[in-house]
C-alpha cells in the first residue's frame, strides 16, 4: 500500500511508497515500511523520540510503525 503521513506541525506530507499493513486494532495501524525515499526518511527520523526509544534500534522505529488512525 501507499501511506501519506501528515506530521504534527509540518504541512507536506511524507510519502511511504510502499509499505505493508502488518496489524490492525481498533484505532491503531501497525505498517511496516519498505521504500520511502532518503528526505522524507531523514524527516521522520527527526520526527522520532529518541529518549523514549532508547532500547529500540533507531532504524526499527523507522521501518516499523504504529500510526493512529
Amino acid at each position: 500500500m501507499k501511506v501519506q503521513l501528515w506530521l504534527e506541525g509540518e504541512e507536506a506530507f511524507i510519502d511511504i511508497r510502499l509499505a505493508e499493513v502488518r496489524k490492525i486494532h481498533e484505532h491503531w495501524i501497525s505498517v511496516e515500511v519498505i521504500q520511502v525515499n532518503p528526505n522524507d526518511r531523514m524527516r521522520l527520523k527527526r520526527f522520532i523520540d529518541a529518549p523514549a526509544a532508547k532500547h529500540i534500534e533507531e532504524s526499527d522505529l523507522i521501518d516499523h510503525l504504529l500510526i493512529r488512525a
